[in-house]
C-alpha cells in the first residue's frame, strides 16, 4: 500500500487547494518522513475505523438478543450524522474555518444544496442497512465498491460526460464480477421451497444495493456539480452540512414514524448493546475525519487507493469472523472486482500525469 501511494503522490495534485502537493520523494529527508508518517497514521486510521465499523455494523444488526435482533436502522443513521456533525465541527472550530460556506449563487442556497445531498446520502445508507436483512455483509461490501456504476452512468445519461475506453471496460468487469458473486453462491443443498426463497431473498438484497449505489451517484454528481461553482464547499464544511442536515431530516421521520422510541425501547429492553452502539457512532466519525483529512492532505487518487484496498480486507475478515460461506467462484468474482477497481485507479493517475505534462509543455 506505501509503494502504491508514494507512487502516486510523486505527481499528485491536490483536489482541495489550488496548487500542486509536492511530490514526496523530492521532498528533504525529515519532511518526507514527516509526510509519510502522516500517510500512515491517516491510511492506518482509516483501515482500522472502517474495518471496526463493519465489524460492529453486522455485529448490531445481526446478532440476535433473547431471540431478537436490533431492525431500527434510521435510529443507527441518526447517532452517525449526530456524531459525525459534532466531529466535524470540532475540527472546523480547531482550525478556526467557517461552519457554512457562502450560497452557490443567489438562486441556490447552500442550506437547500445541502439538503438536497443529504437527501440521497441518508437513501444510500438506508438501503445498505435494510439491504443486510436479506444479502449477508461480504455481499453487500462488495456491492457498495462499485460506486463508479452509478457515477458513470449518472454522468454519461444526465451531464454528457464521455469516459476513457478504460472505464467502460471496467465498468463491464465490476458489473461481471458483482453479478457472479451473486449467482455463484457456495454449494449446500436446498429443497425447492428453501432454494425459491433464498433466491428471492438475494434479490431483494441485489436491488437494494443497486438502490444505495444509485444513491451514492445522485450524492456525488450533486457534489460534483456544487464544486463547478466559484466558492465550493471545503471537505469538511460538506462533512458537517450534509450530517447536519441529515440529522434533522432523520429526527423527523423518527418522530412521525415513532421508530425512534421503538429503538429506545429496545435498548433499554436489552442494554448489552449500548456500548456497541456508542463504539460504532464513534468509529464513524473518526473514519470520516481519517477520509476528510486524507483527501485534504494527499488527495482524492490517494483515498481511493486507501479505502478501496480496505474493502476487501473488511470482506475478507467478515467471512473469517462471521463463518460466511464463500465458494471458489464467489472469491474469483471478488478478485475480478477489485482488479476492475485497481486497474482504474492506476490509469486515472496515468491520465493526471499526462494532462500535467500537457500542461507543462
Amino acid at each position: 500500500l506505501r509503494a502504491c501511494v508514494v507512487a502516486v503522490c510523486r505527481d499528485a495534485k491536490c483536489c482541495v487547494c489550488a496548487h500542486s502537493a509536492p511530490p514526496l520523494m523530492a521532498l528533504p529527508l525529515r519532511e518526507r518522513f514527516r509526510e509519510e508518517l502522516a500517510l500512515l497514521v491517516c491510511s492506518g486510521g482509516i483501515y482500522v475505523c472502517y474495518m471496526l465499523y463493519g465489524f460492529y455494523q453486522e455485529k448490531i444488526t445481526c446478532t440476535e438478543i433473547d431471540g431478537e435482533k436490533f431492525k431500527y436502522p434510521m435510529f443507527m443513521m441518526l447517532g452517525q450524522c449526530a456524531f459525525n456533525a459534532c466531529a466535524a465541527f470540532l475540527l472546523i472550530k480547531a482550525l478556526g474555518n467557517k461552519l457554512l460556506p457562502p450560497d452557490p449563487s443567489p438562486e441556490r442556497s447552500a442550506s437547500r444544496m445541502f439538503n438536497g445531498i443529504a437527501f440521497t446520502y441518508l437513501g444510500g445508507m438506508l438501503a445498505s442497512y435494510t439491504s443486510l436483512k436479506f444479502v449477508n455483509f461480504p455481499t453487500m461490501t462488495l456491492g457498495k465498491s462499485c460506486k463508479m456504476l452509478p457515477v458513470m452512468a449518472i454522468g454519461y445519461f444526465f451531464y454528457g460526460k464521455r469516459y476513457p475506453l478504460r472505464s467502460y471496460i471496467c465498468m463491464i468487469l465490476l458489473a461481471a464480477g458483482v453479478s457472479a458473486y451473486f449467482l455463484l453462491k457456495s454449494s449446500k443443498k436446498l429443497v425447492a421451497d428453501e432454494e425459491e426463497a433464498d433466491m428471492m431473498q438475494s434479490m431483494i438484497g441485489s436491488l437494494l444495493v443497486l438502490t444505495s449505489l444509485a444513491c451514492d451517484g445522485l450524492t456525488g454528481a450533486q457534489e460534483d456539480e456544487w464544486k463547478k461553482y466559484p466558492t465550493p464547499p471545503t471537505p469538511h464544511q460538506l462533512m458537517f452540512g450534509i450530517n447536519v442536515w441529515g440529522t434533522v431530516q432523520l429526527f423527523f421521520i423518527l418522530l412521525v414514524t415513532g421508530e425512534g422510541i421503538t429503538a429506545a425501547r429496545f435498548l433499554m429492553a436489552h442494554p448489552v448493546l449500548l456500548p456497541d452502539m456508542f463504539t460504532f457512532f464513534l468509529i464513524s466519525a473518526m473514519g470520516q475525519l481519517f477520509i476528510f483529512m486524507t483527501i485534504t492532505r494527499f488527495g482524492s487518487l490517494v483515498c481511493s487507493i486507501v479505502t478501496t484496498t480496505r474493502k476487501f480486507f473488511t470482506i475478507l475478515a467478515s467471512v473469517i469472523y462471521f463463518g460466511h460461506p464463500q465458494s471458489t467462484g464467489q472469491w474469483a468474482a471478488v478478485a475480478m472486482v477489485f482488479f476492475a477497481l485497481g486497474w482504474d485507479i492506476v490509469g486515472k493517475q496515468q491520465d493526471r500525469k499526462k494532462n500535467a505534462e500537457k500542461k507543462a509543455e
